[in-house]
This record gives C-alpha cells, structure tokens and sequence, in this order.
C-alpha cells in the first residue's frame, strides 16, 4: 500500500459537490500487479489530521536543545580525554 501526495485543495468544499480529475496514466503498473486509484481525503504531510503534533514537536525539539545545551557545557568544563582507559570497566569473576 503506497500513496503519493499528488496535489490538495486548500478551500473549503460543500458536502454534495462533485469532483472531476483528469488523469494521465504515465507509469505502468499492471506490470507488478498494482493498481492506481484517488483518494481524497484530510490528510497532512504526517499523515491524519492531528493537533497534537505540533506541541509534541515543540517539546521535543526543546528537550533536544536542552540537553544538548547540557552536553557542551559538560563538555567545556569537564572534557573527556579521548581513549582515556580509566573509563573501562571489565567484569571479574
């Protein structure tokens, strides 16, 4: 099932009001067993309509900034030396 985002309508449409498209068959897809329809539906690029991906977006991408605002200045204070062996730790039995 695969769907490509071919166009939208960006005004109001009245419930009753019909449609046309014209359409141009530029792909052949008999050849894999495919098929070709229209939907119309209320779809965003993410998918359904829903109001909460904006917000969690937004807390996201600040949790993001946070930490890695936190990251370098761990970084700047207190640096890692690189292939430092004291950070190796082996079990023992």
């Amino acid at each position: 099932s695969f769907r490509k985002l071919y166009g939208w309508i960006d005004q109001p449409i009245k419930k009753g009001t019909k449609l046309s498209f014209a359409i141009t068959a530029n792909y052949v897809v008999t050849r894999f067993r495919g098929s070709k329809s229209i939907i119309i539906t209320t779809n965003s690029i993410f998918g359904g309509r829903n109001i909460y991906f904006g917000p969690i977006f937004y807390v996201v991408g600040y949790f993001c900034l946070i930490a890695g605002t936190f990251f370098a200045v761990k970084h700047i204070f207190r640096p890692r030396k690189l292939a430092d062996p004291a950070y190796l730790h082996f079990k023992t039995d």
